[in-house]
Parts: C-alpha cells; sequence; structure tokens
C-alpha cells in the first residue's frame, strides 16, 4: 500500500498519529509513507520516521514546489475558514512519485484508521480517477454545485481520505488542470483543494 499525506509543520504530530492507528491496524501489509510537504524540517521529519520504522513500514518524503500554488493567494475573500496552503500539496503530489506507482491511498493527518485497509485497498478504480466518500454535510446541498457550476446527480465528496488512480491522473495531466481552475475560479472555491477535486 502506498499512502499518501500532505502534513505542514502543525500537523506532524496528528499524522504521526494517523500512521500509528494505521500501523496498529495493519501491521501484516506491506506500507510506504509518500510524504508530501514544503517546510518540514529534520526533527519532524526523523519523528514521522521513527514511527514507520517502529512498525517496519517505508517512509519518503517530497518536497512541493510552492510556487505552483501562487494563485491560491488569491482565493476566498468569502470563505467561511481559512486552510493552511498545505491543504492543496494533495493536488501537486503525482508529479513528485516515481514512476512504478500506479494507486495510492491518501490519508488527511487527522484521519485514525481502526480497521484493516486491505479491501480497501484492493477496490479497482482503474476507470476512474479516484475513490471517495459523500461529504455528508454537502452533498444534498444545492449551494456547493450552484458555486461549481456541475450538475447535483454528479455528488459531492469529501477529499480527506481517497483511493487515487495515479495513472489516470498522469495521463489527463490532473496537476495543471487543477491549477487551471483555480486560476480561473478563485471566487468560488469555498472549500479549498477539495472543490477543486470535486470540479
Amino acid at each position: 500500500m502506498d499512502i499518501v499525506c500532505s502534513p505542514d509543520k502543525n500537523y506532524v504530530m496528528p499524522t504521526g498519529i494517523m500512521m500509528c492507528s494505521l500501523c496498529e491496524n495493519n501491521k501484516d501489509e506491506e506500507i510506504t509513507f509518500h510524504i508530501i510537504h514544503a517546510d518540514l524540517n529534520e526533527e519532524e521529519k526523523n519523528s514521522l520516521t521513527n514511527i514507520a520504522k517502529r512498525y517496519g513500514k517505508e517512509i519518503c518524503f517530497y518536497t512541493v514546489e510552492v510556487q505552483k500554488l501562487a494563485d491560491i493567494t488569491t482565493i476566498g475573500q468569502n470563505q467561511q475558514r481559512n486552510l493552511p496552503l498545505s491543504a492543496y500539496y494533495r493536488l501537486l503530489f503525482v508529479d513528485l512519485l516515481p514512476k512504478h506507482i500506479e494507486k495510492v491511498l491518501y490519508l488527511d493527518g487527522d484521519t485514525i484508521v481502526s480497521a484493516n485497509l486491505t479491501e480497501l485497498w484492493n477496490t479497482d478504480i482503474e476507470d476512474y480517477a479516484l475513490a471517495a466518500v459523500i461529504d455528508y454535510t454537502l452533498h444534498e446541498r444545492a449551494v456547493a454545485y450552484n458555486r461549481l457550476r456541475y450538475p447535483f446527480r454528479l455528488g459531492y465528496f469529501n477529499s480527506g481520505v481517497l483511493l487515487i488512480n495515479v495513472s489516470y491522473w498522469r495521463q489527463v495531466d490532473a496537476t495543471n488542470l487543477f491549477l487551471d481552475f483555480i486560476k480561473k475560479h478563485p471566487e468560488g472555491l469555498a472549500n479549498h483543494d477539495q472543490d477543486v477535486l470535486n470540479y
């Protein structure tokens, strides 16, 4: 299993807890953690590395090119909540991963894993960009669909847990699709990267 996380300095500890919960419930699984970040120092990286090593799991770190997110500073004068820039790192990770990786499970740092993930990991998403869970706070509210200008029937998902078809994202050049959408529609992104992914 290839697990992607994108913590900033404030989310190192929660990410470590998520990693522990995942490893405790998946002790016999081969797991590699891929940590996408912009500014973690050696001490912060070592704290996550030590958790992975304690459970016999692999861990790799990738530095994201923050300048690609320059347009994000223009987003959301009408937003109800401010998320850190690191929330957008998941939009850029595909270009950083080794080419042999075809699928990943993205997990937010505030996720707790309470069971074995094999069944989820083995979900067939060959013909899909990703698998996700409906966001029950927003999927029945017309405001989200009106804001993003797409049909209600397509639904709205939560971006905290995503099984991602990396091969498909590469094929359609998803990174540039995301960045182009941000550039053209900054006023519509009340829910930040989650809105981008849903659109």
